[in-house]
């Protein structure tokens, strides 16, 4: 059994040098990075403790309950593919995906001795403002997760377009 794998992926967040590289991220991309261990539970926030994010978006959605669920069923999908993925094939391949709200993401695996034991997630960005329609799908999410559609729409309005800088520095 791997180092990694017996230390808990959630113990890897409080080390130093991990705290600095999400610090890096956040500044530079204007996005967060999270971890999700082997079965995809994602590590470091609490339900219903309001995430960490650049953009007033993600924070208003994962202020309630259900945003926040929402939000971590998707990530620990996503999560669960790049596992799956793995053990089918035994490559490791980085996901690029779009959350349930629209925003871009990057879901990078985590193997260590050839166990699989996680996924770091980098994103929450957006890459060109919201269209008519998304904004229309955007103020029906609010109302489903119990939220302000007026402020989600201002909320998404005012959300950073990071990709030039994302694809800049891949």
């Amino acid at each position: 059994m791997s180092t990694l794998s017996q230390t808990s992926m959630a113990d890897y967040i409080h080390i130093r040098i991990v705290q600095r590289l999400r610090g890096f991220v956040r500044e530079h991309w204007g996005c967060d990075v999270l971890f999700a261990d082997a079965e995809g539970w994602v590590h470091g926030y609490e339900p219903g403790a309001r995430m960490w994010a650049r953009n007033e978006f993600c924070g208003l959605i994962t202020r309630s309950s259900e945003g926040f669920r929402r939000c971590i069923k998707d990530c620990k999908s996503v999560a669960a593919q790049t596992r799956d993925d793995f053990h089918a094939t035994g490559v490791a391949t980085t996901v690029e995906a779009r959350c349930h709200a629209g925003f871009h993401r990057m879901f990078i695996p985590v193997v260590d001795d050839g166990e699989y034991v996680g996924v770091i997630k980098i994103g929450s960005l957006r890459t060109e403002p919201f269209g008519k329609s998304e904004l229309v799908s955007l103020r029906v999410l609010a109302t489903e997760v119990g939220e302000d559609p007026d402020a989600f729409e201002r909320a998404a309005a005012a959300t950073p377009i990071s990709c030039a800088r994302w694809r800049r520095t891949r």
